[in-house]
């Protein structure tokens, strides 16, 4: 059956649901926070690793993600993740230490993890003609409507049926995910291609064998991963064959010139276990893209950023007298401003010229703006214009950065980049936990703690600079 409009509408709304998901849980986790050092009696520090553990295991994870995607398509890795998202937060429900807890967000964050790039590759597929950066906007705006909605329902079920009731019942929501996977409809594509095409990327990246020199539609399994012969008038293949076991030519005939001395010296003899790892994973598009190393650091400086920020803002707004429904309110509104913000992005990604490069240099200085305002932002409606803010500086760059790396990559290696963009952030979004919470252990404050994000944000925001398009024709 050959793919419709009707299915394209259908990945995008699949989309939204995850990321709906995907960064609503992450945000409610906020709310969680201080009923979490109460109720497990842990400090800010000890959260902050293990809410950091499930916002970054997500994201560190990426380039297994990317490679996951050549084993199972995109409906079976997402249906997969809502399980374990599910299962996860059911646990967190259950959990009375902080190691219980940390191992509970780990299942939360791998299955949050699992279906990030099979979701960007059905969308890329199914808008590889048109409107891939509308589709992509879209479906980000579906983390906006989750980071706007989850503070203050977390926070009314948790008022109705406390904080262990509340984690069982978004465990039970999370179960949303798998029903969202059930729309993305694979591309047609027949069994027998199907099997082509998995069964040469498996022997392309776990063995080393050239798919070219491989016939995947005929023969079966056994046929294909038989040895190849060492042919005495041909160059040798990369293919440890049998006449080269063990580093001895042990054919008695065969007299090439790089069997010599019993040592099978290929130059471009790439199986070994490095090579591998390095072609599966993706590592190699560092060596091919050198300038994408300026935006990865880029980019785990705004998870540090985005991760303290989400977490600590309901903590703040409690530090400073206000009651539990208005601090869930306040992480409402950051939402809020994210949602604003990407419905923009989203719009101007798809009709102005201004490149994602730019988008997220201007996006990173506003929030570093309202993060060096919180501190002196000392009455109500203040507070809640720099949440705003906030929530536009530090939640909409999501979207940029997938279309900078789709940018800055070639199709091949678009899902390796994504694998390793999604790494690079999730070690911000680990560390933005921990350090948040340290600091404010430490200056018993959370002014401190901001500053120090704002710092990291116009760093960010220096870095993407760098690079960006309009800089460098303003250079010429």
């Amino acid at each position: 059956m050959a793919r419709t409009t009707w299915d394209a509408y259908m990945v995008v709304v699949g989309g939204f649901v995850f990321y709906m998901f995907q960064l609503g849980t992450h945000k409610a986790l906020g709310v969680f926070v201080p009923y979490f050092i109460s109720g497990l009696d842990m400090t800010a520090y000890q959260v902050g690793i293990s809410c950091g553990i499930g916002a970054g295991v997500k994201f560190l994870l990426g380039p297994i993600w990317a490679a996951v995607t050549t084993l199972a398509d995109s409906r079976i890795l997402t249906f997969s993740g809502g399980v374990l998202t599910g299962l996860g937060f059911l646990w967190v429900g259950f959990s009375t230490t902080s190691v219980d807890l940390s191992l509970a967000l780990l299942i939360t964050g791998i299955g949050l993890g699992l279906p990030l790039v099979a979701v960007q590759n059905i969308v890329r597929d199914y808008f590889a003609d048109k409107n891939y950066n509308l589709a992509v906007g879209l479906i980000f705006v579906g983390s906006a409507v989750g980071m706007t909605l989850f503070p203050p329902v977390t926070e009314f079920f948790i008022d109705m049926y406390g904080w262990r009731s509340a984690s069982i019942l978004m465990g039970a929501s999370c179960f949303n995910i798998s029903v969202g996977a059930a729309l993305f409809k694979p591309l047609p594509e027949s069994e027998a291609t199907h099997l082509s095409r998995v069964r040469a990327a498996i022997l392309k990246h776990l063995i080393g064998v050239r798919a070219t020199l491989l016939k995947p539609s005929t023969g079966d399994r056994a046929a294909l991963l038989k040895p190849l012969p060492c042919l005495p008038d041909e160059a040798p293949t990369k293919t440890s064959h049998d006449s080269c076991v063990l580093g001895k030519c042990k054919l008695e005939k065969c007299k090439l010139e790089k069997c010599k001395l019993g040592k099978c010296k290929l130059d471009k003899l790439n199986n070994t276990l490095a090579e591998r790892c390095r072609n599966f994973f993706g590592f190699s598009i560092i060596v091919e893209e050198p300038i994408i190393c300026i935006y990865f650091v880029a980019f785990i400086l705004w998870g540090i950023a985005y991760t303290g920020w989400m977490l600590f803002l309901f903590s703040y707004a409690i530090s400073l007298g206000y009651t539990p429904r208005f601090a869930s309110l306040l992480s409402a509104i950051g939402g809020l401003g994210t949602l604003t913000g990407r419905v923009m992005t989203t719009f101007l990604c798809d009709t102005a010229n201004v490149s994602a490069q730019m988008q997220f240099a201007v996006l990173s200085a506003v929030s570093c703006l309202a993060l060096m305002l919180h501190p002196i932002a000392s009455v109500t409606w203040a507070l809640i214009a720099v949440s705003f803010f906030a929530g536009i500086g530090i939640g909409t760059p999501p979207a940029a950065m997938v279309l900078i790396t789709k940018d800055i990559s070639s199709t091949e290696s678009y899902s390796s980049a994504l694998g390793l963009l999604f790494m690079f952030q999730g070690m911000g979004l680990f560390a933005g936990g921990p350090v948040t919470g340290l600091i404010y252990d430490i200056t018993h404050g959370f002014n401190a703690a901001f500053i120090s994000l704002a710092i990291a944000e116009l760093t960010a925001a220096i870095l993407a600079l760098i690079k960006t398009p309009e800089v460098v024709k303003l250079l010429q």
